[in-house]
């Protein structure tokens, strides 16, 4: 008697290996390198909880609004920080009521949240200069950030959260 074996039986262990190879490829030849990092503090919740993983790339050309960034603190390189860009090299920021503003437009930050985010710190408008940006944290109450000692210098920045 001969036994029957499906095609689907064949086919699926097949495509597994298949996509199990494609994707060793596509990651050894990747020019982006990753890195896992474990954030300790809370000035990033609740986009990143304390003591949470998130994945970042040293890829960091064409940073945009929103991007989240780590880099060397300003105040002591030797220190780490993530933050996330809201202000972009040419724009004029400013802050007021706690709410931030760019180029006199309310920035919309739905990733916020307001029990975190309860200071009504005003800073006066001020132009980002080139080749820096304004990062600030998402946690604004517990925040060491650009609010304090100005705009970010590119050359400090060395990777972007890519995902968590």
């Amino acid at each position: 008697m001969k036994l029957k074996v499906s095609p689907i039986k064949i086919v699926i262990p097949i495509l597994i290996i298949l996509c199990i190879v494609a994707a060793a490829i596509l990651i050894s030849t990747s020019k982006r390198h990753y890195q896992a990092v474990t954030h300790i503090g809370a000035d990033m919740e609740p986009t990143i909880s304390v003591n949470e993983t998130v994945f970042i790339s040293d890829q960091i050309e064409n940073i945009k609004r929103g991007d989240i960034v780590v880099f060397k603190y300003p105040g002591d390189q030797k220190q780490r920080f993530i933050k996330r860009v809201v202000g972009l090299p040419g724009e004029v920021i400013s802050i007021r009521e706690g709410r931030v503003y760019i180029d006199q437009k309310l920035l919309e930050e739905s990733y916020l949240d307001s029990k975190l985010n309860t200071s009504k710190l005003i800073r006066e408008d001020r132009t980002i200069p080139p080749r820096t940006y304004y990062v600030l944290g998402d946690n604004r109450d517990n925040s060491n950030d650009s609010r304090f000692w100005g705009p970010l210098s590119a050359d400090l920045i060395y990777g972007k959260v890519m995902f968590k």
